[in-house]
């Protein structure tokens, strides 16, 4: 044996020998093979060698089914138990009538079929069912009912397949009840206290979804000439904002409203181009300005500071839209803004916005 650069070297002699004893020193079953014969080797039986060599098995899990599954539930455990299948415990949300509702549904269905008109809306062509004299309070569908059959009249017109059927079923519910959920509701701090509250609306999100689905109610009611329920969804975004929307929220309805056309197709259709309100009188909602226009512009422009520092993408992806950027919809932001230190006059001196 050699020692080169401090490490041991041997003969292969002297290395088989030292392996043979650690081996026989590890498994007192080693044996040598030079003292075994082929006939001693086949009798090695390869059963002896996997049950000494390998691990055991693992045990099988044990899983509690019906009651005792029932007693793990009972202490609290956070396992849900397997008898209860996981697609019974996700229920999809279901849409509640209202009390008016059902009551306004259940008159009309006592009604004869030459008083009740069917009207298919949405890509799939929902049939949403209202009384003829209901069609009263919207000149423009009232001018597309079917007259060819009279026992069974109907209204069908490829702009309302583009409409969504959760958006029409509140006009439904508002050409039955004059009113359409979620409701308004007064401050908790007094009935003369703003803002107001909606009903089952209670987080930020919820507002601001409600908000965003009632700028789609107003173009509606619009293209509808629906003056009564355009009032209603304009009172009930700019009056019951009890949880702020938010810029990002305004914004979204920005390109909601200045995106839409400013002559609807459907409005062509009535009889009626100026539409009267509930008290005779011409509706504000048939002034020079649109009201929810000039809403979003006065909120954004009072808040462009914010809008501009944490927004502007937003903001100029809403404007160089090609319909807002048809409507003005920057430029008339921005020239709030300018109108708004105009009329403040010299003597005050701007700061930072109001938010």
């Amino acid at each position: 044996m050699s020692r080169i650069w401090g490490k041991p070297e041997w003969s292969a002699e002297e290395t088989r020998r030292r392996f043979q004893a650690e081996q026989r020193e590890l498994s007192p079953m080693f044996v040598p093979e030079e003292s075994l014969d082929n006939d001693d080797l086949s009798q090695i039986s390869n059963d002896t060698i996997m049950s000494t060599f390998l691990p055991p098995a693992p045990k099988r899990r044990r899983i509690a089914t019906g009651r005792a599954a029932a007693s793990i539930d009972n202490m609290g455990s956070s396992l849900p138990s397997p008898v209860v299948s996981p697609q019974t415990m996700r229920q999809p949300p279901v849409r509640v009538k209202s009390e008016a509702e059902t009551e306004a549904l259940a008159k009309l269905y006592l009604k004869p079929s030459e008083q009740r008109v069917k009207i298919y809306v949405g890509k799939n062509n929902t049939v949403c069912e209202v009384g003829l004299e209901d069609l009263e309070k919207s000149p423009v569908l009232k001018s597309l009912v079917n007259s060819t059959d009279t026992s069974k009249p109907f209204i069908m017109h490829p702009e309302l397949t583009v409409i969504l059927t959760d958006h029409f079923q509140a006009v439904r519910e508002f050409l039955l009840t004059d009113e359409y959920m979620p409701a308004m509701m007064d401050n908790p701090k007094g009935q003369a206290i703003f803002p107001k509250l909606l009903g089952d609306c209670t987080t930020i999100e919820d507002y601001r979804r409600e908000a965003l689905r009632g700028a789609h109610l107003y173009l509606i009611a619009k293209g509808l000439a629906m003056s009564g329920m355009q009032d209603l969804v304009f009172r009930k975004i700019t009056t019951a904002q009890y949880r702020e929307y938010g810029i990002k929220c305004l914004l979204d309805m920005a390109q909601v409203v200045f995106s839409s056309p400013q002559k609807s197709v459907l409005i062509g259709k009535g009889k009626s181009k100026a539409v009267e309100g509930d008290n005779g009188s011409k509706s504000k909602i048939d002034g020079n300005g649109d009201p929810l226009e000039d809403w979003l512009i006065q909120m954004l422009g009072s808040k462009l500071r914010r809008v501009m520092i944490d927004h502007a993408k937003q903001f100029f992806k809403v404007a160089e839209n090609g319909a807002c950027l048809a409507r003005g919809f920057g430029i008339r932001v921005l020239r709030w803004k300018v109108n708004f230190w105009d009329e403040a006059g010299q003597d005050v001196i701007p700061i930072e916005d109001d938010d």
